[in-house]
């Protein structure tokens, strides 16, 4: 091994070493930093930097079309005489009642101008006909009103009830003083039904104008809409069968690996037994599995009656409450009567899957369901409400078919590839070095962001340096998840560190400890977490006792045999007992024995460590957690490893919990600044995290491992003059030099593109003493007590005042506005014509005076981009 390629990727940061173990020399070193794929990352306004933009474009693009389509038939209709082509009686034209006209259309005659009119105002209202796959569950624009147990909406139950003909007839008799008559939630069929129906009427009186070809086309013109853009291109490809494209999760064949796979995981002991951490017996696995076939999901409570296991047994998995069940087939099992599924071989099963699956127009699915399956009007409610599972597995319908053999006979999945004959691709010809093309096309903005400029930075690379023997690379949590875990984490960052100041707060007020370390947080933590007693024992501990030196925080699998540093693997323990357990297990320190053990689980099942009793079970810590430490399957890492294969053919993902004590003890906190702290506001940071990782090989991981174990401590040695091992003699100075000749790459975008003003539109109106000023529209529930103030029709903001009193707030002095100031509707005072006017929204003066006009003939004003 000689040249070894260290890489700390980040949501914005590439830190990467590239050195030679051998020589005991860092070759180079360097930070890139460039702009995150998304903004916000992990709140709730995350997005990725171009969806604004494609919003926008979407807009227009609808715009667009709607212009296109209008503009289109206008000319139909002026051929047929049903548009007038003079600009003047244009404007008389479409000042009639759309509304007045749909609801006399369906019973007397119209002229022909008339009837034009009704079908331009269809045009503009006809709604959008959702694609049945793209989440919608009925046609038209959502709006509140619609039942979800029937599908029907308000408005259609409204049209019933009235014995309204026609939506157009039951939105005319609407009190518009009283009701809107839009913003409602209507569907796609209620317009064409509405067109066919007065077409129909019309067609008595004017026959020859009419007639079905002009229909026909006139209703193409109207109602068409494309089907939308095949997304077949953007799903992945296997990662076992490269050339196939990854099957969806709600697949049956998916649906069954993933209940085997789950099944290959069971691990199963049972105290004071031979049976120790074993798997399911054939029979057991084949009792659960069709279980789990015909279920959404089964509770471990279930799978333990099922398998007949005493109360004192431990599963594995029991921490996640819950095994996934066959989904799909449960869903589709509600479509039909238990004993006509039953009967279906798995075949007919799997095809009802393909129709329910591959279907976008639910017309098409209606009649065929129909035709097919016989449905009556309760199974198509179902059939309207049934949604499957989304997304796509990791692995091919090849893939997985050449696996379910193997997942049957319960190997694990690891073994279950090497079984089907499945192996990773590796470059032909290592000595030929070949610059990496364009990263995949991937959906998740972060990972695409982060491969493409590590592409920039591995081929400058290797057009200097050449290929490197080995890849090391550790990336950030945030790139490892979905945007749901992603925002998941950072809420569990907050509601952690609320916590975290009660116990601080708590600690002050009844200890005196002014400043508590994290240590004391986490110590109150645990003490909470086990019950307020030491769980090998059954001690109670008092609060004050907690912090008086007799307790102590213990790991509860040996650290030095673990290298778990996490609170997951930590409790509290008496000091004395601790030094009994010793580097052992609870399992090898207490098995021997039986009542001792037995009463530590109670104790154990009863509080808080109930999640952490598989660490208590566990018999022996594998051998293999050094390997553990050098590889991760998250899917950022998988990605990288395998865009990376053609540059090298050793790739290692290692964790970051091993890399900072590695980083501590080798004394690189202190390169960048004083103290422990690491410096992260230095973006040399990263650099040093990539030199770190370069050197975390098996042998000095083995180093640190031997270090716990022998119990020494950085203080004992110290003390006694010794310092952890280097990779090599004189490695921190060499770092240092490295480091301080860094200059750091910031990604520069050289295109000069971006918005030419802001969104918002403001006008500009003349104040008593002729000056100009600006205004801005501002919706009532929004507005701030600053904008109060500025609000420009006197009457209007008496108004608004008023309001906010009635509330109890002082408007004389600075004041807020209650969130329920505005929920009742407010209303102008009363007038002269005595119609009341809604205040929904306000002018509202802004004083800017950097805006520009947009328009040469419009006072329209915006704000320079």
């Amino acid at each position: 091994m000689s040249k070894i390629l260290g890489l700390d990727l980040g949501t914005n940061s590439i830190g990467w070493a590239l050195i030679d173990d051998e020589a005991g020399e860092i070759i180079n070193i360097g930070s890139r930093v460039f702009e995150a794929g998304l903004n916000e990352i992990g709140t709730a306004k995350e997005q990725s930097k171009n969806s604004s933009r494609r919003e926008a474009r979407q807009m227009r693009r609808q715009n667009r079309r709607w212009r296109q389509r209008r503009d289109f038939l206008k000319k139909v209709l002026i051929e047929e005489g049903m548009f007038p082509e003079d600009v003047k009686e244009q404007q008389k034209y479409l000042l009639m009642d759309p509304y007045r006209l749909r609801s006399r259309g369906i019973s007397e005659e119209l002229s022909i101008f008339e009837f034009g009119r009704i079908l331009l105002h269809l045009n503009q209202r006809r709604g959008f006909r959702s694609n049945r796959l793209s989440g919608d569950e009925e046609e038209g624009k959502i709006y509140k009103g619609k039942d979800e147990t029937t599908g029907i909406t308000e408005t259609e139950l409204n049209i019933k009830s009235g014995g309204y003909k026609t939506l157009g007839e039951y939105l005319a008799s609407l009190d518009t003083d009283q009701l809107r008559r839009r913003n409602r939630y209507t569907t796609r069929n209620m317009y064409v039904d509405e067109f066919e129906y007065l077409w129909e009427n019309q067609a008595k009186f004017h026959n020859k104008k009419l007639h079905n070809e002009i229909q026909e086309k006139i209703f193409r013109i109207i109602f068409f809409q494309r089907k939308l853009k095949s997304q077949k291109d953007k799903i992945g490809y296997c990662s076992l069968e490269t050339s196939k494209r990854r099957t969806p999760i709600s697949s049956p064949v998916f649906q069954k690996f993933r209940i085997l796979e789950q099944l290959s995981r069971i691990r199963i002991t049972i105290p004071n037994t031979q049976r120790h951490d074993s798997c399911l017996s054939d029979d057991e696995r084949v009792l659960v599995f069709n279980e789990l076939n015909i279920k959404k999901e089964l509770t471990f409570t279930r799978i333990r009656k099922l398998l007949k296991l005493p109360e004192s047994a431990h599963i594995n998995l029991e921490d996640n409450e819950k095994l996934i069940g066959n989904r799909t087939y449960q869903a589709l099992s509600s479509l039909f009567d238990k004993k006509t599924w039953l009967e279906f071989s798995e075949d007919k099963k799997e095809h009802i899957w393909f129709t329910m699956h591959f279907s976008d127009d639910p017309n098409w699915l209606k009649d065929y369901a129909n035709k097919k399956w016989g449905f009556k009007e309760e199974n198509h409610n179902k059939l309207r409400k049934l949604s499957l599972e989304k997304g796509y597995a990791r692995f091919s319908k090849k893939a997985i078919q050449r696996l379910i053999p193997h997942l049957e006979n319960g190997l694990p999945i690891v073994n279950a590839i090497k079984e089907a004959g499945h192996k990773e691709d590796k470059n032909a010809d290592s000595s030929v070095v070949e610059l990496l093309g364009l990263p995949p096309e991937l959906r998740n903005p972060i990972v695409r962001k982060g491969l493409y400029e590590l592409r920039k930075l591995i081929n400058a690379i290797l057009e200097e340096h050449g290929r490197p023997d080995v890849i090391r690379i550790e990336m950030a949590r945030e790139m490892k998840k979905p945007k749901k875990q992603r925002m998941k984490m950072r809420y569990d960052q907050l509601d952690m560190e609320k916590e975290h100041n009660k116990i601080r707060q708590t600690l002050k007020d009844e200890l005196g400890i002014v400043h508590p370390s994290m240590e004391d947080i986490h110590k109150y933590r645990l003490w909470e977490e086990c019950g307020r007693m030491c769980p090998y024992t059954g001690k109670k501990i008092s609060l004050k006792a907690l912090y008086g030196g007799e307790f102590e925080i213990e790991h509860i699998l040996p650290y030095s045999r673990s290298l778990n540093n996490s609170l997951y693997n930590k409790t509290l323990c008496c000091r004395s007992e601790n030094l009994i357990k010793g580097n052992q297990t609870p399992f090898e320190a207490y098995s021997g024995d039986k009542q001792r053990f037995d009463e530590i689980m109670l104790r154990v099942r009863k509080t808080g460590l109930k999640k952490k009793q598989s660490l208590f079970l566990m018999k022996d810590i594998p051998d293999d957690f050094i390997e553990r430490q050098l590889n991760d399957t998250a899917y950022f890492s998988r990605e990288t490893v395998k865009y990376l294969q053609p540059v090298s053919e050793k790739i290692q993902v290692v964790k970051g919990g091993t890399t900072a004590l590695l980083r501590h003890y080798w004394g690189l906190n202190t390169v960048l600044g004083k103290g422990e702290i690491k410096n992260r506001d230095d973006h040399r940071h990263h650099a040093v995290d990539a030199l770190v990782i370069a050197n975390t090989s098996h042998k000095n991981v083995k180093t640190l491992s031997l270090y716990h174990k022998l119990g020494i401590k950085r203080e004992t040695m110290k003390a006694q003059g010794e310092r952890f091992a280097h990779p090599w003699d004189g490695f921190r100075n060499d770092a240092i030099s490295a480091v301080n000749n860094i200059f750091v790459s910031h990604h520069l975008n050289k295109r000069v593109r971006g918005q030419l003003h802001e969104d918002t539109y403001y006008g500009q109106i003349r104040d008593n003493d002729g000056e100009d000023q600006f205004v801005v529209r501002k919706d009532l529930k929004n507005l701030t007590p600053k904008q109060v103030g500025n609000i420009v029709d006197p009457v209007v903001k008496e108004t608004v005042l008023e309001r906010i009193r009635e509330y109890g707030e002082n408007t004389d002095r600075k004041f807020t506005i209650p969130k329920e100031a505005f929920v009742i509707p407010l209303y102008m005072p009363e007038s002269g014509d005595k119609r009341k006017r809604q205040i929904k929204s306000v002018r509202v003066i802004v004083p800017s005076t950097g805006l520009i006009q947009l328009y040469k003939d419009r006072k329209t004003y915006v704000e320079p981009g």
